[in-house]
């Protein structure tokens, strides 16, 4: 039994520890999340790298604003992440992340460090994201079986109709 859980604990720090498990700062509250969650990690890691193209497509064509934290692209990028997992990770456990993710933000914030994007993130911005975390999930939740392209487009219908939030 002993080798059994040592063999998992090397195999979850070599996953999340090793690897770029996300291209943003994460904190202890996601590394904690993917400690206790090591199945649905496994399966946003993949996602977040299948889809990480599409969101550049759409910073690179400026099809929304170019502003990373507060604007459409900081929504579209929750909504959409959030969106592409949902389809695949449960919801239950997808706000989770989500809320580790904006706990993370909030001790940046209190310690006044960067981070996500190289801003520092402020109750506002925490409150909006988690927000268009809910959104996504919502949306992905709702349709499960349609390409990450229709949800892309799906995700900035909704940006344009107002239903994600922006600050700026």
């Amino acid at each position: 039994m002993f080798q059994t859980s040592q063999f998992i604990f090397v195999f979850i720090f070599i996953i999340f520890c090793s690897s770029n498990y996300y291209s943003q700062h994460k904190g202890k509250h996601q590394y904690q999340w993917a400690f206790f969650h090591p199945i649905a990690a496994i399966k946003v890691k993949k996602i977040y790298k299948k889809n990480y193209p599409i969101y550049q497509q759409v910073k690179q064509q400026k099809i929304l604003d170019t502003i990373e934290n507060g604007g459409k692209l900081d929504a579209f990028r929750h909504g959409f992440f959030m969106a592409c997992f949902a389809q695949k990770v449960k919801a239950k456990k997808l706000i989770k992340l989500g809320i580790a993710h904006e706990k993370d933000d909030l001790s940046y914030f209190l310690k006044k460090r960067k981070t996500e994007y190289w801003d520092i993130p402020d109750s506002a911005s925490i409150q909006m994201d988690l927000y268009n975390n809910l959104i996504g999930i919502e949306t992905g939740t709702k349709y499960r079986k349609i390409k990450p392209i229709q949800m892309k487009d799906t995700i900035i219908h909704y940006i344009h109709i107002k239903k994600l939030k922006t600050l700026k």
